[in-house]
């Protein structure tokens, strides 16, 4: 952890040249793209917050990752490379055989430990995340799957949902909760009274035979659906049915989960449409990809692009454009009974699924060297406000380091102090703020949202410890030279 300010300074510098001169290349890997093809959109660019440029260093991780093909395994490649440097790190500070052995296998542990808990700390806090902003007044940017407290993985009430939305330049968001519609009309009610603006298409999530998922979108109060925990038999065209005739509503299937025989038997069955993207599952295995985009050149079903976001985290990197004449001037309700119109039309022509980077298939040497390819990915998506942010940070960095190494301090012990406790202390207290949630029983969570609570506790309380006696330690070091 030891380094003196000028290894420090030309190590800060080196890493903001790098992170500059690769925002300088010709490359755009962000577009916005059709994410049918991934052919760039005129009309259509990507905003995000300048003020967010201040926080940069601390969200980076979280763009590194979910800007992954498949963000569960970058997760795990990195966590590979992070044991290994952690292990190669133990080995080579050399001591005594076993304080070598003891380094060598805490370090990776710990390594792993602290990647583990960034990724729950950013699922708990709502990051800045791109906006999609539209030339075309034409157009309708939806999100076609939403989910509340009302399901039993949910971590945000109606409100939220719903400006977290609007933050990201949607203008329709389906609440598609798990099994039972009741969050989803209560959403409805919630944006009428407060968030006028925001079309809601009340909409409901549920299984099927094919072990995929069904989005029924457009339902109406006080009508039945049937049951999947009931009866299976022939789920998925009941299910369709009752959606189209006593509903008036349309269906889309999530892609997850589900093979080339099941895409093919659920559009035999009358859905509408696949989400070709979804942000919170985007390993859409090549030949599902393939059936689906067939299809829709059948003119059997439409594609789309949704979020499925459940409160966790603030990134987000899909949307759904639709053509909609007039969508401007219409009012809410209008905008979302179009947007299901188009939907039950299966109009190919006035929807457009949009994705900011790719989120297709990894290739196999993507996945092998994920911290290589992923960091200049990263960096060259980089917007000049957030490589500011990079800047203002080195730059601080870099003139405290001096004045703190002339009382004794350790900049990297301080770093890292500095992280242990703020990612620690954030997650601690969003676990006892959903456990306080619980207990005042103003809102009933559910057993999954219960444990994230417990996993956010039992994460950073170690970390705050970490905190504790490695700044402890530094003190007392500090106290003892003077």
């Amino acid at each position: 952890m030891t380094m003196n300010p000028e290894r420090l300074r030309t190590l800060i510098l080196s890493l903001l040249l790098v992170l500059t001169a690769a925002t300088l290349l010709p490359w755009n890997p962000m577009g916005p793209f059709d994410a049918r093809d991934y052919s760039p959109l005129p009309g259509m660019t990507l905003e995000y917050p300048a003020w967010a440029g201040v926080i940069e260093p601390l969200v980076a991780p979280g763009h590194y990752l979910l800007g992954a093909p498949d963000f569960r395994l970058a997760f795990g490649a990195t966590a590979i490379w992070l044991a290994l440097a952690a292990l190669v790190w133990g080995w080579w500070r050399g001591g005594v055989w076993w304080r070598r052995a003891l380094r060598m296998t805490l370090a990776p542990l710990a390594a792993v430990w602290c990647l583990a808990a960034y990724v729950l700390f950013a699922s708990h806090v709502h990051f800045p995340g791109w906006r999609l902003a539209v030339d075309d007044p034409d157009f309708a940017i939806a999100d076609l799957q939403s989910h509340t407290l009302g399901s039993h993985d949910g971590l945000v009430r109606a409100p939220v949902n719903l400006a977290w939305h609007a933050a990201r330049g949607y203008d329709v968001t389906a609440i598609t909760e798990h099994d039972d519609p009741a969050g989803s009309f209560h959403a409805h009610a919630v944006a009428a009274r407060d968030f006028p603006a925001m079309a809601v298409i009340p909409g409901i999530e549920v299984g099927s035979e094919y072990g995929g998922f069904l989005l029924g979108l457009g339902l109406r109060q006080g009508v039945a659906l049937p049951d999947f925990w009931t009866d299976r038999s022939d789920y998925a065209r009941r299910f369709v049915d009752a959606v189209h005739d006593d509903h008036g509503g349309a269906v889309i299937s999530m892609a997850w989960r589900l093979d080339v025989p099941a895409i093919r038997a659920l559009a035999d069955a009358g859905v509408d449409g696949f989400e070709i993207v979804n942000n919170g599952h985007p390993d859409v295995p090549h030949e599902v990809r393939e059936a689906m985009l067939e299809l829709e050149r059948a003119g059997k079903v439409v594609l789309v692009s949704s979020t499925d976001w459940h409160g966790w985290g603030g990134f987000t990197r899909t949307w759904t454009a639709f053509r909609i004449p007039g969508a401007a001037q219409m009012t809410a309700d209008e905008r979302a009974a179009a947007v299901v119109n188009i939907l039950r039309a299966r109009d190919r022509a006035a929807i457009t699924p949009v994705v900011a980077g790719y989120l297709g298939p990894p290739s196999t040497l993507r996945l092998i060297f994920t911290p290589f390819v992923e960091t200049a990915r990263y960096a060259a998506e980089l917007s000049w406000p957030r490589v500011a942010g990079w800047w203002l940070w080195g730059v601080l960095l870099i003139a405290a380091a001096a004045p703190l190494a002339r009382r004794g301090m350790r900049v990297m012990r301080l770093l890292l102090v500095t992280w242990l406790g703020g990612v620690g202390g954030v997650l601690f207290w969003r676990g006892v703020e959903l456990y306080a949630t619980t207990a005042r029983g103003d809102v009933v969570l559910s057993d999954v949202t219960a444990q994230l609570g417990g996993m956010a506790m039992y994460v950073g309380l170690p970390l705050l410890l970490a905190a504790l006696v490695l700044g402890v330690r530094e003190w007392r070091r500090c106290v003892n030279r003077g």
